[in-house]
């Protein structure tokens, strides 16, 4: 997947404890988009 070390290298730029919370953030949202790409492929055969 190329855009996974696009947002790798976003919570890089923010020091301090908001770098571990940008990180579980994108994780969440990366984690997510993953499984709705899968139902997406699984139902309209994209």
């Amino acid at each position: 997947m190329p855009s996974g070390s696009l947002f790798r290298t976003f919570p890089a730029k923010i020091s301090g404890e908001e770098s571990s919370f940008t990180e579980s953030a994108v994780g969440t949202f990366f984690l997510f988009f993953s499984l709705c790409r899968c139902f997406f492929i699984r139902y309209f055969g994209i």
